[in-house]
């Protein structure tokens, strides 16, 4: 990336973004703490808290305005325990959202954060883009549209 390259990471893919950027985003949790889902049975005081839910997301990002046609993108979160990033550093918001999360622990509802970012894009050199949602079976037609957007711009 420093070189003008670009990485694009989504989700659980934050760790990459996390270890390489520590200062660029701030997750929930302790953004210490490189915990993965997929292994680690205890992930009290991590970033896997957002609840499947769809979310009405406000489009920032000037060029993914044009790209949409709309300064709203429907995003569809089909499963629990996406990462979810509060504060960014140098980096700029493309969607945000108004984003319910669940406690880890209890399993129950916990806080619902009204802004947060659910992709970001920043340069070190190149480009490095992050996005909550990924394209898998939650893909709706804007979030099909967002993603082709951010392909383009890497």
């Amino acid at each position: 990336v420093q070189n003008g390259g670009s990485v694009y990471a989504s989700d659980w893919a934050h760790l990459i973004v996390e270890a390489t950027w520590p200062d660029r985003i701030d997750f929930v949790g302790d953004d210490s703490l490189f915990r993965d889902p997929s292994t680690s049975m205890d992930l009290s005081d991590s970033p896997y808290v957002g609840m499947a839910t769809d979310i009405q997301a406000e489009i920032l990002d000037e060029t993914m305005q044009l790209a949409l046609g709309t300064g709203f993108a429907d995003i569809t979160y089909d499963l629990d325990a996406w990462v979810v990033p509060l504060a960014l550093d140098s980096a700029s918001t493309m969607l945000q959202g108004v984003v319910p999360t669940w406690d880890i622990d209890s399993g129950n509802p916990s806080t619902t954060y009204p802004s947060v970012p659910l992709a970001v894009k920043f340069s070190d050199g190149g480009t490095v883009i992050y996005t909550t949602f990924h394209n898998e079976l939650q893909m709706t037609l804007d979030m099909e549209r967002a993603l082709k957007e951010i392909i383009l711009t890497l």
